[in-house]
């Protein structure tokens, strides 16, 4: 071809010639395609044909009807599970949705029991630490009040280091009075005197365990005590026991040697003394010995005058 002469008339034959032969092969593939549509529609045409033919055929179309019914039945059959089923499905769903609610719930309810739970725990364990606390002090706190009682019973009891020691039962809080042979002195064997003595010594030294300035007021303190037992009290006793003592008592027990022993320590005296015109107690200022003096200043005046 290239060298036919209508080539040579070509300003590029070469190129040309390269493009009629790649316009050859494609048409060549063009027409293969065609070729094989055709051969497919024809056998396509061929089926139909066929299948129209059994169509007419009234057997044979009975025959597709009862299976065509068949499958409309299967599919009703299969329509009505597939509705079952999706119902199913449904309850399920909420069933699983509910579940989870009341797994949360419990969830929540297990967390609340465990934190609860926990805080039990803790309370439990501080009530144990204050009722080991509470036996701890009150072990110290009558340690303590032993310790003091014997020292102020011993001090103030004409009889020398009478006791060593006091037994206090911690429930009951009975005490007894034990003796330097370690014998046991029963208090019913203690003078009226001695159980004063006992009174006055435990009130001081429960008064000075408590670590408190507590006033004190003490009623005729002096009225079944001896002159030793009253000496003791007057040292060692009302000038010491409490930073506020009120004294109630008659001219007789604390008389005017006891009133200057203890005057550094008086602040203010008053007289209760019951006025029969007035049909009441009045509250005057003095003690029996001041309104003795001061009496016996206004007599001396009168008679000078």
């Amino acid at each position: 071809l290239s060298s036919h002469k209508a080539f040579t008339e070509l300003t590029e034959p070469k190129q040309t010639l390269v493009k009629l032969l790649s316009l050859d092969t494609e048409v060549k593939k063009q027409v293969q395609t065609l070729y094989e549509r055709f051969t497919y529609l024809n056998q396509e045409k061929e089926a139909t044909e066929f299948s129209i033919a059994r169509a007419e055929n009234a057997e044979d179309s009975n025959a597709y009807l009862d299976e065509l019914l068949q499958k409309e039945r299967k599919l009703g059959e299969l329509d009505l599970i597939l509705n079952q089923k999706d119902e199913e499905r449904r309850k399920i769903s909420w069933e699983v949705i509910t579940a989870e609610r009341n797994l949360k719930s419990a969830s929540e309810a297990v967390a609340e029991f465990e934190l609860q739970n926990h805080k039990n725990s803790l309370a439990a364990k501080g009530i144990k630490a204050l009722i080991d606390f509470e036996i701890a002090l009150l072990e110290q706190k009558i340690t303590q009040v032993r310790q003091n009682f014997v020292e102020i019973f011993n001090s103030l009891l004409r009889k020398r280091n009478f006791i060593t020691d006091l037994q206090i039962d911690a429930k009951t809080f009975n005490t007894r009075l034990i003796k330097t042979n370690g014998k046991v002195v029963e208090k019913s064997a203690l003078s009226a005197g001695e159980k004063q003595i006992y009174a006055i010594a435990m009130l001081w030294s429960l008064a000075k365990t408590s670590g408190r300035h507590l006033p004190m007021i003490v009623d005729t303190p002096l009225g079944r005590l001896d002159r030793e037992h009253r000496d003791n009290l007057m040292k060692f006793y009302f000038p010491h026991v409490s930073h506020q003592v009120i004294i109630l008592s008659t001219d007789t027990e604390i008389d005017d040697l006891y009133v200057n022993q203890l005057d550094e320590f008086i602040s203010e005296s008053y007289l209760l003394e019951y006025n029969h015109d007035l049909a009441s107690t009045q509250a005057l200022p003095g003690y029996f010995t001041d309104l003795k003096r001061t009496n016996t200043e206004k007599r001396i005046a009168l008679q000078q005058a």
